[in-house]
């Protein structure tokens, strides 16, 4: 038995099959057809069980339209008072459809009338219903009912009624205790019913009720039905952490630069701007999305002043240009480093970039100006790579010093210094709590360091080669690791173990990156990009693209963008 509603339980679960649909995850079916309908009620029948619904009521009794009329309104005036005036609005639609369907049984249209008769008095206290009933008074046959526009447009529009809560559950007790198949049947067909709308009708009826008397208690029915409601919900959930997370979406870019050989390489959360480091000792700051409005830029800080340049405007300005447009698919470029930019990133304060080279110095941009803010010594070897934390606030360099060292833009000295490894440290990367920070090396370890206290907590080994990139995952739970070996090793950082290995790269993996928890994306030599499914116990290889050349970059933008910048054979940088 189901009568058509739209309560709160009826939009989640609308949102959770749009949710589930999106995921790609087939929920188990809810719904059933009218035909399955028919034979579960044929089944129910058969097995002598409690009151079914029938849909093909074809004939209709008058005696028995009579009998389930009046015994439904001998129910409505023996209820509570606080129910009357809800219940009292299915009377109006119950009795017009009546007696709409005895004027379509042949030979019955004086049992018609005669229904009409008996129940008018009902309605004579609104001028509305007294109204239209009595034009229905005077239909004698199917046909003049066809030929009057009034009562077509209400039989084609579906009559609706508010209900409360409790006022729902009491009509459902008596529709599943009562014979009444033809009043369930029209307010199947021909009623909507809206339940827990509290500013609608019956309201002000509970709030008076409750004052006077407890609620009545909620049927079994209604408390069964909130029950499977939680149960299917519970299920869903567990479908959606269980189930493998989509791929993410895929965009190609191509930035083409002769005059160098790019050594790394990544875009900003917003998939706006990229940053890359070369060997020709310069950073270059590339706009990836087109745009119609030309790049201007500010070189007023490049330019030198001379005594003979008046700001007042009495002598010949100077003839040095101060703004400059940037031509279309041309990278800006930050001059200072004095050997090879190994590493760049975006500091994520979404003001400065950061960059560390062969000088062994690291340096702060202002990526609006290109103005080199600052330049950090400490490194006393070349330095390889470079990160920062979620906040912005501090960065973390790891150089073949074999030291990992922690930085301000605006302190010109390393805060903390990380030494253990007993060779270059090649990557390094921030915990999501901005408490600990990773370290990957030549000497095919992972350790994992304190920020304040500069201690190392965890030392990971397994690897057979030189560690090229660690990634700890959004929730700090799990981390993971790729290299030379061509594996990618997922670690459980509170226990310092290996959870399990990714194989199937055919050369050096350059690059992790996480997408959510379960998601991670890994680049390789091999001139491809994988994502696995770290939660599955075996298939984690979700989708294999294929770019061509070697990986050098690999982020996620904030719509869920995986960006990668590849080098290849001639100079290019492919970014997919």
């Amino acid at each position: 038995m189901s009568i058509s509603k739209k309560s709160k339980s009826d939009i989640v679960s609308a949102s959770i099959k749009k949710y589930l649909a999106s995921r790609g995850i087939q929920p188990q079916k809810t719904q059933i057809s009218l035909s399955e309908l028919a034979s579960l009620a044929v089944v129910d029948q058969e097995t002598s069980t409690r009151n079914t619904v029938s849909y093909s009521l074809d004939k209709i009794d008058h005696q028995i339209a009579e009998t389930q009329y009046t015994n439904f309104k001998a129910w409505i005036s023996e209820s509570a008072d606080h129910y009357k005036p809800e219940l009292a609005q299915l009377l109006y639609p119950l009795f017009t459809h009546i007696y709409i369907r005895l004027l379509h049984v042949t030979g019955a249209p004086a049992a018609a009338h005669r229904f009409h008769k008996r129940h008018l008095s009902t309605f004579q206290s609104n001028s509305e219903f007294k109204l239209f009933i009595q034009q229905l008074g005077e239909i004698n046959s199917a046909e003049e009912l066809e030929q009057n526009p009034s009562i077509n447009s209400f039989i084609a529009a579906r009559y609706c009624v508010t209900l409360t809560h409790q006022t729902y559950a009491y009509l459902l007790r008596y529709l599943e205790t009562s014979q009444c198949n033809l009043i369930l049947n029209i307010l199947n067909q021909e009623v909507d019913v809206t339940v827990g709308d509290w500013l609608g009708a019956g309201s002000r009826q509970d709030a008076l009720a409750s004052l006077s008397s407890p609620p009545p208690a909620a049927s079994h029915a209604v408390q069964d039905a909130e029950q499977d409601d939680l149960t299917r919900l519970g299920e869903l959930t567990r479908l959606v952490r269980e189930t493998s997370p989509t791929a993410p979406s895929v965009a190609l870019y191509r930035c083409v630069s002769k005059d160098e050989v790019c050594l790394s390489a990544e875009t900003d959360f917003k998939g706006k701007l990229m940053v890359s480091g070369g060997e020709d000792s310069q950073v270059r700051l590339w706009h990836v999305l087109p745009s119609e409005d030309p790049v201007l830029l500010d070189v007023s800080t490049s330019s030198v002043t001379l005594g003979c340049d008046d700001a007042n405007g009495g002598s010949p300005p100077s003839l040095l240009p101060r703004v400059r447009t940037l031509p279309q698919g041309q990278g800006r470029l930050l001059r200072g480093h004095a050997g090879s930019v190994y590493d760049a990133a975006f500091l994520q304060d979404e003001r400065h970039v950061i960059s560390a080279g062969e000088d062994t110095t690291v340096r702060v941009w202002d990526r609006d100006t290109g103005t080199n803010v600052s330049v950090l010594h400490g490194h006393v070897h070349p330095v390889w790579c470079v990160a920062s934390d979620c906040l912005g606030v501090n960065f973390v360099t790891g150089g073949m010093d074999r030291t990992a060292r922690l930085w301000r833009p605006d302190i010109p000295h390393p805060l903390r210094v990380y030494a253990g490894h007993e060779q270059d440290v090649d990557c390094v990367n921030f915990h999501p709590n901005c408490q600990y920070i990773m370290t990957g090396s030549n000497d095919r370890t992972v350790r994992l360091w304190s920020v304040t206290g500069g201690r190392c907590v965890r030392v990971l080994t397994g690897h057979k080669g030189a560690v090229s990139d660690v990634q700890i995952s959004p929730c700090g739970r799990i981390a993971a690791s790729a290299g030379e070996d061509r594996k990618i090793r997922i670690w459980d950082l509170a226990q310092g173990k290996p959870i399990k290995e990714l194989k199937g790269h055919t050369d050096a993996v350059t690059k992790l990156v996480w997408g959510d928890s379960r998601l991670l994306c890994s680049g390789s030599m091999d001139g491809t990009i994988r994502v696995w499914d770290v939660g599955l116990a075996e298939n984690e290889n979700l989708e294999t693209y294929p770019v061509g050349g070697t990986i050098l970059g690999l982020n996620f933008t904030e719509t869920n963008t995986l960006v990668a910048v590849a080098q290849n054979s001639v100079q290019e940088l492919n970014g997919a």
